[in-house]
C-alpha cells in the first residue's frame, strides 16, 4: 500500500512511497535494495508527465525497489517555504536531502538512487555530487556535449533538404526580426529550462561521482537531438575519461520527450529495471 509521508524543516514537503512488493514465496520480506527517488519534471507534480512517475514507482515496486516520489518547494503539493536557500536550485536541492533522511528514518536505508526527467535530470546531477547517500542516479534528456559528429548528424539533414533549409532560415528570421518573441523566449528560458554546465566542470563533478563508485545511466530521446543525436555520442566525447566506465547510455530515437507512446514508455521502463537489476541487486 502506498503512504502519503510528509517532511522537510517544516512539514511543507509531500512525497508517495511505493513500498517494494514481496516475492510470492515470501513471508518474512526485507528489501535491502536501494531506494529510488523520482524527481519532479519541471513544474510537473510528483505524478510526473502523464503520470509517468505513478506508473514507473508502482513498476519498480513490482520488481523489488522501493520508490519514492515527491513534490519540490512549490509545486504540486508541497508548499514554498521562506528560509536561508540562496535561490531556488538551492532550496530544491535541500529538499532533496530532506527526502533523503525522511526515507532513511523511515526505512532504515541510506542508499537512494534518484531518477529525472529535464529539470528533474539537473537537479539529479547536482544532488548526486553533493549527497553521498546518492550511489546511481538515472538522467532523462538531461545534460549532453556536442561534437563534430553531433552537428553533422544536425546540419546534414537540413542543408542537404530545401524544405527544411527554408523552415530553419525563416524561424531564425521570424525570431531575430521579433524583439517581443525574443525576449518572451529567453524569460521562458531563464524560468524553465536547465542551463549546460561548463564542460570542465561537468568532467569534475563526473570523475568525482566515479571516485566513490556511483552509476549513472543517461537516456536521450530523439526530441533532443538538437544537443543529442546518436547513442555513441556521449562514448566519442568523454570516452577517454576513467568516469565513463560507470556510465551507460541509452538513445531512443523515436521517443518523445514524456514518453507519451505506451510502446516508448515500456521500452524505457524496461531499460531502467534492467540497469537497476545489474548493478543494485
Amino acid at each position: 500500500m502506498e503512504n502519503v509521508i510528509t517532511f522537510g524543516e517544516s512539514h511543507n514537503l509531500v512525497g508517495i512511497l511505493t513500498p517494494a512488493e514481496a516475492p510470492g514465496d515470501s513471508d518474512n520480506f526485507t528489501c535491502e535494495r536501494p531506494v529510488v527517488v523520482i524527481l519532479n519534471a519541471g513544474l510537473v507534480n510528483r505524478a510526473g508527465p502523464f503520470r509517468m512517475s505513478t506508473e514507473l514507482a508502482r513498476e519498480l515496486a513490482k520488481q523489488g525497489f522501493h520508490a519514492f516520489r515527491f513534490d519540490l518547494s512549490g509545486i504540486g503539493d508541497s508548499n514554498l517555504q521562506i528560509n536561508d536557500a540562496k535561490n531556488i536550485n538551492q532550496q530544491y536541492l535541500n529538499d532533496i536531502g530532506h527526502a533523503l533522511d525522511a526515507i532513511e528514518s523511515k526505512l532504515s536505508t541510506n542508499k537512494f538512487i534518484v531518477l529525472g526527467l529535464c529539470n528533474g535530470a539537473d537537479l539529479a546531477h547536482q544532488a548526486s555530487v553533493l549527497y553521498e547517500k546518492i550511489i546511481g542516479y538515472v538522467s532523462l534528456d538531461g545534460y549532453g556535449y556536442k561534437n563534430f559528429n553531433a552537428h553533422m548528424q544536425r546540419f546534414v539533414p537540413i542543408v542537404t533538404r530545401p524544405r527544411r533549409l527554408t523552415q530553419a532560415i525563416s524561424r531564425k528570421l521570424r525570431r531575430l526580426f521579433s524583439s517581443k518573441q525574443a525576449k518572451y523566449e529567453s524569460r521562458m528560458e531563464q524560468d524553465f529550462t536547465w542551463k549546460l554546465p561548463a564542460k570542465s566542470s561537468y568532467i569534475e563533478d563526473m570523475q568525482s561521482m566515479y571516485k566513490k563508485g556511483l552509476h549513472q545511466l543517461l537516456i536521450f530521446t530523439g526530441a533532443v537531438r538538437g544537443y543529442y543525436s546518436y547513442e555513441k555520442q556521449f562514448d566519442d566525447v568523454f570516452g577517454h575519461y576513467d568516469f565513463s566506465k560507470n556510465v551507460e547510455v541509452t538513445y531512443f530515437e523515436t521517443a518523445d520527450h514524456t514518453y507519451l507512446i505506451l510502446a516508448h514508455r515500456k521500452l524505457l521502463f524496461e531499460r531502467i529495471i534492467l540497469w537497476l537489476n545489474e548493478h543494485f541487486s
